[in-house]
């Protein structure tokens, strides 16, 4: 077990179920869903707590395997957060880890700036 991370996207009139997993879905993990999968990430831990905490949301409360919206306002802070992480530790052992998510929330902006009616959400699963 371990902490499974996605990033979804949601057009309008979707209902299509898809199974989401590892490799940009190649590999299905049986978590269904109505949603596209856009990004993958498997125990980052700090992805999770900036996430989390740029959502503002109480830990008290369960969010295993919940679909959390985020703003793009959201997505344009946690943009900026993974360019500082590689600009201020460019040899972090964690960056891979930013890369990928500076790139994946990239394309997520890029895809609700072009289509106003999807939404972005993100679902850990533990």
């Amino acid at each position: 077990m371990g902490l499974d991370q996605y990033l979804l996207l949601k057009r309008p009139n979707t209902k299509a179920k898809s199974v989401l997993g590892i490799m940009d879905g190649w590999f299905p993990l049986g978590i269904e869903s109505d949603k596209q999968q856009i990004g993958y990430w498997r125990k980052a831990y700090e992805v999770s707590d900036l996430i989390w905490n740029i959502v503002d949301w109480d830990f008290n409360e369960d969010h295993k395997c919940i679909d959390l919206p985020l703003t793009k306002e959201n997505i344009i802070a946690i943009i900026t957060y993974a360019k500082k992480e590689l600009n201020n530790y460019p040899d972090n052992e964690d960056e891979d880890i930013w890369r990928y998510t500076l790139t994946t929330f990239k394309k997520a902006l890029n895809i609700i700036s072009t289509e106003p009616d999807c939404t972005i959400y993100y679902k850990e699963w533990f």
